[in-house]
């Protein structure tokens, strides 16, 4: 069944799980058609409000995943605590140590941990994406800019060429800007 995705009014439920939809749109969604620059930049709030959605929603979910883990951790050491020779056995002397060890060996524990590394791996995929959408509306506005120059100064396809070196360094620039901005963080 193929699924497809609105990026405007109303969305379609998808039945692809956020992986799924990165693999099946976002490629699509970067691809920049040079001869329709209008149709690209109306294009592009909806596109990046469509990933930004996304990305929202994996980081509540990895949110609430890490809540979780707390959760589960404080319940199984309280189970643990309130009677620690049970779980322990009579054998171990009851410690922090032991009582931590026994916590992150617990089923569900580690079943919470494991939920809680997908969901952050989810909502690192849509940060990709949503921070993809925004090189996407740099790269149209360079491709505009370039076009209204080529336009106005009459320089050619050999001036384009270097008009086109220096918007590439001005992208470059600005990841690497992003870059120290999320090594930051």
């Amino acid at each position: 069944m193929s699924e497809e995705k609105e990026t405007s009014g109303e969305e379609k439920l998808s039945d692809l799980t956020p992986e799924e939809e990165v693999d099946a749109y976002l490629d699509k969604d970067l691809k920049i058609d040079a001869d329709d620059l209008d149709g690209e930049a109306t294009r592009q709030p909806a596109l990046f409000a469509w990933w930004g959605r996304r990305w929202a929603k994996a980081s509540r979910e990895a949110k609430a995943a890490k809540a979780n883990v707390e959760f589960v951790r404080a319940s199984v050491g309280l189970n643990i605590r309130s009677e620690p020779s049970a779980v322990l056995g009579r054998d171990i002397k009851v410690t922090d140590a032991a009582i931590q060890a026994a916590i992150s060996e617990s089923d569900g524990c580690q079943e919470a941990e494991k939920r809680q590394i997908e969901a952050r791996y989810i909502s690192d995929l849509l940060t990709v994406a949503k921070d993809s959408m925004q090189m996407k509306k740099e790269m149209i506005r360079a491709l505009i800019d370039e076009r209204e120059l080529e336009y106005f100064s009459g320089v050619g396809e050999g001036g384009a060429r270097k008009i086109r070196e220096k918007v590439r360094m001005r992208i470059a620039e600005s990841r690497r800007k992003r870059a120290g901005k999320q090594d930051n963080v």
